[in-house]
């Protein structure tokens, strides 16, 4: 539970994975699609070209994102970390 709670708060990681649930929603969307294109057979949609095809998007998508992770991460986590000095709230608005 630490480790989900700390991932919240990190703003880095979540800037760098922000895209990761859409990715993953089409990806889904697309292979339901394929199957339910071969059970009716749509020449086309339903191709085993078109699955190898989006499995290999899916796996590019996942090597992108692991790759990001470890060479990305520490640069971004530097660049968002913050100063005690920078944290000043204030009331005024400008």
């Amino acid at each position: 539970m630490r480790f989900l709670r700390q991932r919240k708060e990190d703003r880095a990681f979540r800037k760098l994975m922000a895209d990761v649930p859409a990715k993953c929603f089409w990806i889904g969307f697309l292979i339901l699609l394929n199957i339910g294109a071969r059970y009716e057979r749509f020449p086309l949609v339903g191709a085993r070209f078109v699955m190898i095809m989006i499995l290999a998007y899916a796996l590019y998508s996942i090597w992108k994102h692991v790759r990001d992770y470890r060479k990305k991460l520490p640069m971004m986590r530097e660049q968002f970390k913050e100063s005690p000095m920078q944290k000043k709230y204030t009331t005024k608005k400008y």
